[in-house]
């Protein structure tokens, strides 16, 4: 019984960290480190900010923590190459940080065209999920704008497999923008776009960041895909006009000139806007109409038009706290001094008599 009793005091005292005599025993891992450091240069010993020369991880945590990178990628010769070639190694995980991706983009600006290929070279197969960070968003778009056609190609054909989901998604319908900015006539940007507007292209332009690639088809798109938009705007245009993002794909249409074959959808647009009676001062009256307006004011072809059938309705939109500004911000007000009819000599001035 005795023998049974004292293995359980051993198996206790094991468990409390004491020794034979009931003092607490050293951790051996703990004398173990001790001892290395004892008989390791203070030269070798890795550094940290609070100068325990505990080892650090080499990990692409350590790489973006380490001032000494962000410095050596501010020097000149062999230390940049080599800060650059550490930061591409960890790309992949670099990318997903605030601090990692700055030093990502700062690395291609210093490692030229090396460092370009080799960060695309990590990142490649993981696009669809980086294009959604808010992050490597940013060193997406810094690779779209080195102009490699192979990037843009191999980004573009990743993100057609979840075209929908990119552009609905507040970080990456900027990366589809960017494509269609720097890539517009490229096949697989047509090829993306083309897997964009599959669905409904007006539900596209209500879209709270999928209307931001709307405009980029009108602004950048090939003919082809930018009469889908206007078409989709064509067919319901009162409404989406006064959509609250809609309405900025509407005015991006209206200030884009008709060109290659787009010309006669860009007259179909403007005549609904202009030619039905009360649209111009509907509009106008609308908190977003408002800025379609104000687009039609600056065209030339129609300048004309807007002011005579502004200066007509000015008592009813004076009424507006929208159409009021908007008066007085295109000077209509200025010029009467009350409301009414603008002057003659005001609209001749306005169609550039």
């Amino acid at each position: 019984g005795s023998r049974f009793f004292m293995a359980g005091v051993d198996a206790l005292k094991a468990a409390l960290g004491q020794d034979d005599d009931g003092l607490p025993r050293r951790c051996s891992t703990a004398h173990m480190c001790e001892s290395a450091d004892k008989h390791t240069p203070v030269s070798d010993r890795a550094t940290t900010p609070n100068g325990s020369g505990a080892a650090t991880p080499s990990s692409a945590g350590a790489v973006e923590s380490s001032p000494c990178v962000a410095d050596d990628l501010e020097a000149d010769g062999v230390r940049a190459d080599v800060a650059c070639a550490q930061l591409v190694t960890s790309a992949a995980e670099l990318a997903t940080d605030a601090t990692g991706s700055t030093m990502l983009c700062r690395a291609m600006d210093v490692g030229g065209t090396k460092a370009v290929l080799g960060i695309a070279a990590r990142l490649a197969g993981s696009v669809c999920k980086l294009s959604r960070s808010p992050h490597a968003c940013r060193v997406l778009g810094k690779l779209l704008s080195s102009t490699d056609a192979e990037i843009s190609a191999s980004i573009a054909l990743e993100l057609c497999a979840k075209a929908p989901q990119a552009v609905a998604n507040v970080h990456g319908n900027a990366v589809v923008c960017k494509l269609l900015e720097c890539f517009a006539d490229a096949p697989s940007t047509q090829a993306l776009i083309d897997c964009v507007l599959v669905g409904d292209t007006a539900s596209l332009c209500r879209h709270k960041f999928g209307h931001c690639v709307a405009m980029a088809i009108v602004t950048y798109g090939v003919p082809r895909q930018r009469r889908i938009v206007m078409q989709a705007l064509i067919g319901d245009l009162q409404r989406l006009a006064r959509h609250r993002f809609a309405s900025s794909v509407t005015v991006r249409a209206v200030q884009r000139r008709a060109a290659d074959g787009c010309d006669l959808l860009q007259a179909q647009l403007l005549y609904q806007l202009l030619v039905p009676p009360g649209v111009v001062v509907g509009l106008a009256c609308h908190n977003f109409g408002v800025n379609v307006v104000k687009a039609l004011i600056e065209q030339s072809p129609c300048r004309n038009q807007v002011v005579q059938l502004l200066s007509k309705a000015t008592n009813r939109i004076m009424k507006d706290k929208f159409g009021k500004a908007m008066l007085r911000e295109v000077g209509l007000v200025e010029w009467t001094g009350r409301p009414g009819p603008a002057p003659l000599s005001c609209q001749a001035a306005w169609s550039g008599a």
